[in-house]
């Protein structure tokens, strides 16, 4: 059962700007940069999503919002979304994986993956997680990386996944 903080809007959003936030060197254009190449109407999307209060239909796209309300009321509604329809995640695996990955993500079975699995993405195993990839002196090791990043040409810093 989610908590209060949970179903609040955010008080104040950050506007996404659709040409401007893909231009400079900070986090959200390192974001907008990573999620374009991924996806090339992703950023497009992020911005008509932050117009559908509550919810809004995209002609030839389908439902989008981005009032947390809504979206966890719709995710938390089995008897009408699930996983494994046409298009979903689960039905997606399936298809690459077999059809045990059902199992997976619906009933009991997915019950006993979220349980096995949720120590996983803690902070203190994340931290593990990185410490071990790293090194023990990853913090210095990340700012010397950002640094040679800012020095080097152009092409060579969009290539650079850092984010700290």
């Amino acid at each position: 059962m989610p908590v209060a903080a949970e179903l609040d809007a955010a008080p104040r959003e950050r506007r996404i700007r659709l040409i401007r936030d893909g231009i400079g060197s900070g986090a959200a254009a390192h974001e907008h940069r990573l999620l374009r190449a991924a996806r090339p109407a992703l950023p497009l999307l992020n911005w008509v999503g932050q117009f559908a209060r509550p919810i809004m239909k995209v002609p030839r796209l389908g439902w989008i919002t981005s009032d947390p309300v809504v979206a966890r009321t719709l995710l938390n509604d089995p008897a009408h979304l699930t996983l494994l329809s046409e298009g979903g995640v689960g039905h997606l695996w399936a298809q690459i994986l077999g059809d045990w990955v059902y199992e997976l993500f619906d009933g009991p079975g997915h019950h006993e993956l979220r349980t096995r699995s949720k120590e996983l993405f803690t902070e203190r195993s994340s931290a593990a997680f990185v410490e071990h990839a790293w090194g023990r002196d990853w913090p210095r090791r990340a700012r010397r990386s950002r640094r040679a990043s800012r020095s080097t040409s152009p092409n060579c810093r969009a290539s650079w996944s850092g984010g700290w």
